[in-house]
């Protein structure tokens, strides 16, 4: 089973950005997502999310990861129950 590059986490950090924790006199005060993005504001807006696909021992699982500066967002709240949706909060996101 290879879990690395597929956990949500790893989903999350392509998307937005490398997971960063801001320390203030050595301690942790806020975390987001800063470098690396793939998608911003500026660039990738066509993309409403990104899915993942996994194959399970009894069917499959969909995941779908919210694009927060999609130009056309998807309708989340009439996605099918079968499609678990990830959906991303502004204030960690750089």
């Amino acid at each position: 089973m290879l879990a690395f590059g597929t956990e949500t986490h790893d989903f999350i950090c392509a998307m937005y950005g490398e997971l960063t924790v801001r320390l203030t006199d050595g301690q942790p005060r806020a975390s987001f997502h800063g470098r690396n993005a793939k998608l911003r504001n500026d660039e990738d807006t066509s993309f409403s999310g990104v899915g993942h696909l996994k194959r399970l021992a009894n069917g499959v699982e969909v995941k779908v990861f919210e694009n927060i500066y999609a130009d056309h967002p998807l309708p989340f709240e009439d996605m099918p129950s079968c499609i678990e949706v990830v959906r991303i909060e502004v204030e960690h996101v750089a």
